[in-house]
């Protein structure tokens, strides 16, 4: 049974500027459109830190330039519906994740798709595990777009054979660009491919990505392993060989990946 929804769009619709939410928990979402939201940001600029959207269409959606959105220390997990519900939605302005979990979006979702003009991704866990998503991360009209510091895993059962997506939808920005460093990659999708894009290239750099080789590609970029630090491991098992890895500064890292079955670090 779906939970009750403000004007069939969300648990929450904010129409405040400068909104700080900390400490929710949400579930259950499902309107007629089939993308519901926990959270739909009609307002300016909000802050979200410890919550927790599951089991819902979408957990977070708003439209055009909605100025920055803040996203701290959080976790979502099982987002998404046909492919136009995802776990977050953002139609424009800036987009900041830090310290969040987002695992298994469902139905073909994306875990995070971004139209800002600016998105920052860092210190965190992005993995399809078992589920039918699509894009880890999509960023479908360019803009600036740096991810670091990330455990990033495309599943087995992804729809999509892309891990990354940038541009794919059509440049709207002047300079496009995306950075993609420091991040353990596990590529589980046979004939994935890391990175895609249109029209654009991919700076790598103090990558780790772990698949066995021919299974995946690199997509488009201009690094590839074994430059910039970049550096391709046949399986799981061969980490163990490696120091320093990168990872991202989430509280007990180590129990999240055992739990879910990304790998016992």
């Amino acid at each position: 049974m779906s939970a009750p929804t403000v004007a069939g769009k969300a648990a929450l619709v904010i129409t405040a500027n400068d909104v700080v939410i900390d400490g929710l928990s949400c579930s259950e979402i499902t309107v007629r459109d089939r993308n519901g939201a926990c959270i739909r940001l009609e307002g300016n600029n909000l802050t979200l830190r410890n919550v927790h959207f599951f089991d819902s269409e979408q957990g977070i959606l708003s439209g055009g330039d909605r100025g920055l959105l803040l996203i701290e220390d959080s976790r979502f997990e099982n987002l998404g519906r046909a492919g136009r519900a995802h776990g977050i939605y953002v139609g424009g302005g800036e987009l900041i994740v830090r310290r969040s979990i987002f695992l298994a979006s469902k139905d073909e979702g994306h875990e995070i798709k971004s139209r800002a003009a600016r998105t920052l991704i860092e210190d965190n866990v992005i993995a399809s595990l078992g589920a039918v998503d699509s894009y880890l991360i999509d960023v479908p009209n360019g803009g600036v777009a740096i991810i670091r510091r990330n455990i990033l895993q495309e599943g087995t059962r992804s729809a999509n054979d892309g891990a990354v997506a940038f541009a794919m939808e059509g440049d709207r920005h002047e300079n496009s660009s995306i950075l993609v460093a420091g991040n353990l990659i596990f590529m589980d999708r046979r004939r994935g491919t890391l990175i895609k894009a249109k029209g654009h290239k991919a700076t790598l750099s103090g990558n780790v990505i772990v698949g066995p080789p021919g299974q995946y590609r690199i997509g488009e970029s201009v690094q590839a392993c074994g430059d910039h630090g970049n550096i391709c491991v046949d399986g799981r098992d061969g980490l163990s060989g490696l120091s320093d890895l990168p990872l991202p500064r989430i509280p007990k890292l180590g129990r999240l990946l055992t739990e879910t079955g990304l790998w016992k670090h």
